[in-house]
């Protein structure tokens, strides 16, 4: 599908933490064991108890397999949702959880993702790259919404099941798009009649499958 921003202001808080659940469980094969061909997976996924901020952690296992073996990344997810105001995600939105790497160890992680509606500001994406560097075993990463609509997009089921106008939506596009070639490899065989049928069929609500000016057959 092509990409196009998704409105996650129609989310709550709760609802956007099961959007980033459904992602990662959307990731997980029916054989968690990853072959050769694939180089990681993710293999487990389970939810915390709610902290001060009344969101919950999600907790995902993944495995790696690089040319020596595989092994196994634990990730503690957070999601702050910001989309609403629109502000990024800053330092002070934290100061009621535990230190990043207190979180880590408290659930026996080696690796945190933060996953905004927004961005992170300029201070936490700093700080996150800080204590990347500073460590030979953790690693932070972040999500911002641009990263968050790419995955999102790269599933159906996910955009079916929470962005279902927007699903709906892009499908008409593709079809009018797959029509409107088809439309132009045939051009001259195809009446204008024919052509604003399949106009009225698609309803798409772009580009619209046009006759080109010749006369059909």
């Amino acid at each position: 599908m092509p990409v196009s921003p998704l409105n996650l202001t129609e989310l709550d808080d709760e609802q956007f933490e099961d959007l980033v659940e459904a992602i990662f469980r959307a990731k997980v094969p029916p054989n968690p064991e990853p072959t050769r061909e694939v180089s990681s997976t993710v293999i487990s996924i389970a939810r915390s108890g709610r902290g001060q901020d009344a969101g919950r952690d999600l907790l995902v296992t993944t495995m790696v397999r690089d040319c020596i073996a595989p092994r196994l990344i634990r990730w503690v997810v957070q999601c702050k949702h910001k989309a609403v105001s629109g502000r990024s995600v800053s330092p002070q939105d934290f100061v009621n959880d535990f230190a990043f790497p207190d979180i880590l160890r408290y659930h026996n992680a080696n690796s945190y993702l933060l996953v905004c509606s927004t961005r992170p500001s300029a201070k936490l994406q700093a700080l996150f790259d800080g204590l990347t560097n500073d460590s030979n075993t953790y690693q932070y990463i972040v999500w911002d919404y641009a990263q968050l609509c790419e995955v999102v997009f790269s599933s159906e089921n996910v955009m079916k099941q929470f962005f279902p106008e927007e699903y709906n939506r892009q499908r008409r596009l593709i079809e009018s798009c797959q029509v409107e070639e088809w439309a132009k490899r045939f051009d001259g065989s195809i009446s204008p009649e024919a052509l604003a049928a399949l106009n009225s069929i698609i309803q798409a609500d772009s580009t619209r499958v046009h006759d080109t000016g010749k006369e059909g057959a």
